[in-house]
This record gives C-alpha cells, structure tokens and sequence, in this order.
C-alpha cells in the first residue's frame, strides 16, 4: 500500500469515527431532551456548533429536524405495532373486522380532539391531562360499543 492510499484511510476512519461519535451523540441528546420536554439543550449545541465549526442555529436546525424525524419514524412504528395488533385480534375472534376499522376510526378523531398531535407543545401537565383525557374517552367509547376494554391496553394507550 502506497503512502497516498493510507493517508485517504486514516482521513475516511476518522471522518467515519467522527460520524459515528456525532450520531450517537445526537441519539444521546435527542433522547434527553425530549424528554425535557420541547426545548432542545443549549449546552448540546453550543458544545456542537464550537466543536464543528458551524452556526449555532444551523446546528438547532439539525437537532429539531432530526428530532422530528425520529419523532414521525417512532410515531408510524407504534400505529403500524397498533393495527397488527388489532388485526390479531381479529384473526383470534376477539374482535370483528368492524370492530377494528371502528377502533381505528375513533382513535383518529380522539386523537384530533384531544389536539394529540401537538403533545410535544405542551406543557407536561398539560399533555398528561390531554393522554389522560383521551385514554377515558378511548374506555368510555369502547364500553358503550361492547369492546373488551382490556383488549386496547398496549402501545401509545396503555393509559387506560
């Protein structure tokens, strides 16, 4: 191997370190902040906007774009977990398949009139009021249809 050849190496294993370090870096601090509720932490990323070189707000970007692009990925997960559930409980005779598209149904309108799709603006207390909120109304609705209310307590309303 000539000197050229391992110098191009060792760039593209410390670019691919650097990459990594960056990625999991991000994962670490998207994870803790969203948690922390809908601000992302400053120290983060100011500590990577110095490190990098680059603007501050350039690197806020980042952070909220990645964060809600992991927020949507996770989203879909759950609904996609949710229906395959459903679909076997269907299989199982547990529920009818009307039953299902009814669940599905009521769910999305739950979801617009508790405004779930802005939990991440709210305030804690306000998005526990608003999960709690719609988890009564989901067992209310799902008793007054003859669904076994038991049957719905997994994934995002689990809060039954």
């Amino acid at each position: 191997m000539r000197g050229g050849d391992k110098v191009i190496k060792s760039k593209a294993m410390i670019l691919g370190l650097v990459g990594l370090m960056v990625t999991g870096a991000i994962f670490f601090a998207t994870n803790r902040v969203y948690a922390q509720d809908t601000e992302t932490h400053p120290d983060i990323v100011s500590a990577f906007a110095q490190k990098f070189g680059l603007p501050k707000d350039q690197v806020q970007s980042f952070f909220d774009e990645f964060r809600s692009q992991r927020k949507m990925h996770i989203m879909q997960n759950m609904q996609a977990r949710f229906e395959d559930r459903l679909s076997r409980l269907v299989t199982e005779g547990k529920i009818t398949s009307d039953q299902k598209s009814a669940i599905l149904n009521e769910i999305n309108s739950l979801k617009v009139k508790h405004n779930l799709d802005s939990l991440n603006t709210m305030s804690l207390t306000d998005r526990k009021k608003a999960l709690q909120s719609f988890s009564l109304d989901l067992k209310s609705w799902a008793k007054s249809q003859g669904i076994n209310v038991s049957l719905l307590r997994f994934g995002m309303w689990h809060h039954f």
